[in-house]
Formats: structure tokens, sequence, C-alpha cells
């Protein structure tokens, strides 16, 4: 049954359905498959990072957190266990205005 739990995303419809879903929000969206690699990303993320296509976010989480250095609007840095993709690459369940503010 765990295994099921972490099935790639790129093996199922699921990755189309999502990104049906997701492409218009203005909030930026980034898609993550179990194994850590970036899928896809709305064009709010994109803008968000100033990037044209995925390609430049990173394939994997570890690559995108090498390029974006993501800082609290006090300008300090956030730790890279903080990152919210890492976040939730690891199950964790936040509230967005927790860690927005």
């Amino acid at each position: 049954m765990a295994e099921a739990a972490f099935k790639s995303l790129r093996e199922t419809a699921d990755l189309r359905h999502l990104r049906q879903i997701v492409v218009g929000l203005d909030e930026g969206v980034i898609l993550i498959d179990p194994d850590q690699s970036l899928l896809w990303a709305n064009d709010a993320a994109l803008a968000m990072h100033g990037v044209n296509d995925i390609a430049a976010l990173g394939a994997t989480v570890d690559e995108y957190r090498s390029r974006f250095q993501l800082r609290y609007r006090n300008n300090h840095r956030l730790e890279a266990d903080d990152y919210p993709i890492e976040r939730v690459v690891t199950g964790d369940s936040f509230f967005w205005k927790s860690w927005w503010r």
C-alpha cells in the first residue's frame, strides 16, 4: 500500500488533471513528483521566479534550492529545511499564511 502512495505522477493521468486545475491560478504552483523532480510550473510560478520555463527552475528540488534563495520579508534567508518546496516533499503540512507573513 505504501508503494502506491509514492507512484510517480508522470505515470498517471493526474498530472494532466492537476495542470488543468492550476494553470490559471494567480498563485505560483510548482508540481513535484514524489521522486523530488520538478514536473511543471504555472505561469505565475515562472514569473515570480523570473524565468521562462521549468528547466530554469531546476530539474529537482535540490537544484531548485541551489538556484533560488528565499527570504523572509525582513530579508533573512530561509534555511534549506524551511523552503516550502522542501517541506511539501517531506510530507509536512502548513498553512501558507503562517509562512508568508
